[in-house]
């Protein structure tokens, strides 16, 4: 699981509305972006 800053910024990141959640099916894709959002400071990682 991965926390971000806040449902704004999570939503706008998608090209959404606000969202609360959002779910990965593609388990490449989903490894990119948490390769990406390691590099990412303000997003907390939670395993």
């Amino acid at each position: 699981m991965i926390i971000g800053p806040d449902r704004i910024s999570l939503g706008s990141s998608i090209g959404k509305p606000e969202r609360v959640v959002i779910a990965l099916t593609d388990q490449g894709f989903a490894d990119m972006i948490r390769e990406e959002i390691e590099k990412t400071p303000e997003v907390e990682y939670i395993e």
